[in-house]
């Protein structure tokens, strides 16, 4: 889901839960709306969550918090609820002409991908493949017997990983490429550089639970490991 320009009206998975018992009589919910509004003549945009219903019942009169809610000709009136978290809370009440008070409480919910953008709104919409390179000096350490070698390295090794989420926020599959192109210094001199060069996969569940403010995820996947040496002297095959 492609996120809004500021401003923009736009309709997005707003849900009302189900609203608390006793019912008010005569009150029925209708469509949920997400936009946004600009506050006063400040750059801040107040996230809104837009319910519309109707309320039939002669003689009684609707509020939402302290605000009496205007009905019109077809008994149908409209809310604006700043959406202040994932889910927020709406308290209604139904005043009779005899002094009678009626009270519902319904919860409003958007999606978490719609709310983490709410938080944040100057941030970038992700995309779906995420990619990421870099490049970086690496010390390596190789030891083999029984030809005694004993190998310490410095090279230069290009790094590139990327991911791709199967389900958004749940399953993700993602991979990961490195070998050092150029050995900078290496010792013995009297033995070739090696080139080392791994790839991995893998993927991964997000656990449905958030512990020390962080999210937690199980893994599972390969990865092949190989390396080159001139001459052939020394190094492993695939693993």
């Amino acid at each position: 889901m492609g996120m809004p320009a500021l401003g923009d009206e736009i309709k997005v998975e707003a849900t009302l839960l189900a609203p608390t018992r006793p019912r008010i009589s005569g009150l029925d919910w209708g469509a949920r709306e997400l936009f946004f509004e600009r506050e006063g003549n400040s750059a801040r945009m107040v996230p809104l969550v837009k319910i519309r219903g109707r309320f039939h019942r002669a003689g009684w009169t609707l509020m939402a918090g302290s605000q009496v809610l205007t009905l019109d000709a077809n008994e149908n009136f409209q809310i604006n609820v700043e959406q202040i978290s994932e889910i927020t809370r709406v308290v209604v009440l139904a005043l009779g002409p005899r002094g009678e008070v009626e009270t519902e409480r319904v919860l409003v919910s958007c999606a978490p991908d719609i709310w983490r953008y709410l938080k944040d709104p100057t941030a970038r919409t992700p995309h779906l493949l995420s990619i990421t390179a870099g490049l970086g000096a690496t010390f390596l350490s190789y030891s083999e017997n029984p030809r005694n070698v004993r190998l310490q390295e410095f090279a230069l090794t290009p790094k590139a990983g990327a991911t791709y989420p199967l389900i958004r926020g749940v399953l993700d599959v993602g991979g990961s490429l490195y070998f050092n192109v150029l050995s900078l210094s290496h010792t013995p001199a009297s033995l070739n550089s090696a080139t080392f060069l791994g790839i991995n996969g893998r993927v991964g569940y997000t656990l449905p639970l958030t512990w020390a403010g962080a999210t937690w995820k199980v893994m599972g996947g390969w990865y092949i490991w190989t390396m080159r040496t001139a001459g052939r002297f020394y190094g492993v095959d695939l693993l």
